[in-house]
């Protein structure tokens, strides 16, 4: 704390106490030692003695917090340490009163509350610290936030070396980038255009490419009596007639590739100024980095980051890096000498040629059905019967109507009535036709399978009782024996596929099993599945179909065409998608 409030504090605690002399005693390497007395003139000369019993006081009272010395000669002393100071910098106040021992110990106890006044004044001290350096910071983010919200590298360089010379007080604050190795000048605080062929440019040039060189920042005139090697920044110094520079290094990736100039002709930087210049530089970088490599052009922006990426991969202690490279030209070297059977995959479906549809015979009630889809059958099995009850009374009637005709017909023979003789006949046909319709009902009552296959349609085992029309569809009937696979090749792979050629199946429910095929048929005109192009394969299947086959399987066929090297297996469909992308 400065001299002055100790001085203050001094003479607060003489007018409370209204003592005659007093002391703050501070701790020194050899003990506590008198930094501030009351009065300073040499009047505490007129109480000899006194001192040594004041340092014995704030001996004690540096221990127990406080110490009452009894009345003497001049007075009694009161001690009280101060709180709030160091440990290493402990302080005690001692006054000099004339009073009794009573009157002490109340004094001390008012002099308590003085003695938090330098840990109040610490609080302050540090509140007012933080509040200052909460404005800088604000500076520094408003600062931030204008230079970002420019939309080109020109304009955001403007405006950082005007807004950090106007918010810290500047001079001047120039900006210089390396390109191509060299430092070039690319904005200066209130300077609209420069010429770069003048000695000032130069020279602004030559130190902040001496800041880069060296990767660290430079003040100059230096603070110290270390020795400088900074010719560059000796030489702008001189040119400017004097004052103070400060030049801070703009690094991306750790690599120095811009530098930020600052220049005062008062007074020279603070170490807080130093170091908030220094954070505003940083946090101002990575938007002018961007700004300034979107600003070049793509080729060149592509040249730089395979330049980088080449050097930190060829770099030193990239070697497993370098083994999977190796390791990657090796495969490919291998992939590329290497051959496979290649086969095209596309999906495919069980199908047959000879499915027979069984449609009601006639108008009925379902009285018995014996299959349902998905269940094996063989030739003539019964599959469902109609109630046939109402068929049997027709029988019954059209057979007695028959018998009734015979009956008149032969009486009007025998009394020679020709006419109604064959009137009766005639109508013992039309009885007789009836007998005969209802008979083959009855027959086409029980609906049997046509060939031996499969039931791929009609499930009526919940419809018992329920009525038909003649003509409804019963079941579908497919046979097993005529299977053949029906393959659905997209359109980029017909050209690999010839009539002829072999290949796989597998199902879906036994991916596990293969069966060899040969393509029969290829269907001249593409038809659209799930939104794709695609053409129908026909294939017959080589060997005996499996007892657990259906017309309507699916799976996965693959087709053979030939040998291919891996390298063009493995890469082919990419290719193919790059030509067609970049074809014009």
């Amino acid at each position: 704390m400065e001299e002055a409030f100790w001085s203050a504090l001094l003479e607060r605690c003489v007018d409370m106490a209204h003592a005659r002399c007093a002391w703050i005693f501070r701790s020194a390497d050899s003990g506590l030692r008198p930094f501030v007395v009351w009065p300073e003139s040499g009047g505490i000369g007129r109480f000899p003695g006194v001192s040594r019993r004041a340092e014995q006081a704030a001996g004690q009272a540096l221990g127990a917090g406080r110490a009452i010395s009894a009345p003497g000669e001049f007075g009694g002393l009161v001690a009280l340490r101060l709180e709030g100071v160091r440990p290493e910098e402990a302080a005690v106040v001692v006054l000099l009163v004339e009073a009794g021992a009573q009157s002490l110990e109340r004094l001390a106890g008012e002099l308590a509350v003085l003695a938090q006044e330098p840990r109040i004044h610490d609080l302050s001290r540090s509140l007012d610290l933080a509040r200052r350096e909460g404005d800088r910071l604000l500076e520094i983010l408003l600062l931030t936030a204008e230079v970002t919200a420019a939309r080109r590298f020109v304009e955001a360089a403007m405006l950082l070396c005007n807004q950090m010379a106007a918010r810290f007080s500047l001079d001047g604050v120039s900006l210089g980038w390396l390109e191509q190795g060299l430092m070039r000048l690319q904005a200066a605080s209130h300077m609209d255009g420069f010429d770069r062929a003048t000695s000032l440019v130069k020279s602004m040039e030559a130190a902040m490419d001496e800041a880069c060189d060296l990767d660290e920042e430079i003040l100059f005139p230096p603070a110290g009596e270390e020795p400088s090697v900074t010719r560059d920044h000796d030489r702008l110094h001189q040119e400017q007639g004097g004052g103070h520079l400060l030049t801070l290094p703009v690094r991306v990736r750790g690599e120095p590739v811009a530098a930020v100039l600052c220049m005062r002709r008062a007074v020279g930087l603070t170490e807080e100024e130093v170091r908030l210049l220094r954070l505003a530089v940083d946090m101002l970088q990575p938007g002018m980095a961007l700004l300034k490599r979107e600003e070049r052009g793509v080729g060149t922006r592509l040249l730089e980051l395979s330049r980088r990426r080449l050097e930190h991969l060829w770099g030193v202690g990239n070697s497993w890096a370098k083994l999977w490279i190796l390791l990657l030209l090796l495969t490919v070297g291998v992939l590329n000498a290497g051959s496979w059977l290649y086969r095209v995959e596309a999906g495919f479906v069980l199908a047959t040629d000879d499915v027979r549809v069984l449609a009601a015979p006639f108008n009925g009630y379902i009285e018995g059905v014996y299959a349902r889809i998905g269940d094996l059958v063989v030739e003539k099995q019964k599959l469902l019967t109609l109630d046939r009850r109402g068929l049997w009374l027709e029988e019954a009637a059209a057979t007695a109507e028959v018998a009734r005709y015979a009956r008149e017909a032969d009486k009007a023979k025998s009394q020679h009535a020709l006419a109604e003789m064959r009137i009766a006949q005639a109508q013992m046909a039309q009885a007789q036709a009836r007998m005969d319709k209802v008979a083959f009902q009855l027959a086409a009552a029980e609906v049997s399978a046509p060939v031996p296959g499969v039931v791929v349609e009609g499930e009526l085992d919940k419809l018992l009782g329920a009525p038909v029309k003649e003509g409804d569809l019963l079941f579908r009937v497919a046979s097993v024996e005529r299977l053949y696979v029906e393959i659905d090749l997209m359109e980029r792979d017909l050209h690999e596929v010839a009539v002829g050629k072999g290949g796989e199946i597998a199902f879906l429910g036994r991916p596990q099993e293969s069966f060899p095929v040969e393509v029969e048929r290829i269907d001249p005109i593409s038809v659209v599945k799930r939104g794709q192009n695609v053409f129908v394969v026909r294939a017959r299947i080589l060997g005996k179909a499996a007892n657990w086959w259906r017309p309507g399987m699916s799976g996965m066929a693959k087709l053979e065409v030939e040998e291919r090297s891996l390298l063009w297996i493995f890469t082919h469909r990419m290719v193919e998608f790059l030509r067609l992308l970049f074809w014009w």
